[in-house]
């Protein structure tokens, strides 16, 4: 057996929700995207979802730092 990343107790820390709103601080994917993933976040600290896997809420928040990271770059190529 390997040992493997405890979820639930990811889901546990303190500043869970901070952490999750800070990558989003630029949401680029939109308020009912973001409300939707920070919903099944809290419902995973509460255990009334699996917090087995967390996939779609690192893709959704993967993919709006590369948006923010891309449209910064845009704006500093522009200048």
């Amino acid at each position: 057996m390997f040992k493997s990343i405890n979820w639930a107790l990811v889901y546990q820390n303190p500043d869970m929700e901070k952490n999750l709103k800070a990558y989003f601080k630029n949401n680029h994917l939109g308020t009912g995207f973001f409300d939707r993933i920070f919903k099944l976040a809290v419902q995973r600290k509460k255990l009334e979802q699996w917090p087995f896997a967390n996939m779609e809420i690192i893709n959704a928040s993967g993919l709006n730092v590369e948006i923010d990271l891309i449209k910064a770059s845009r704006k500093r190529n522009a200048v």
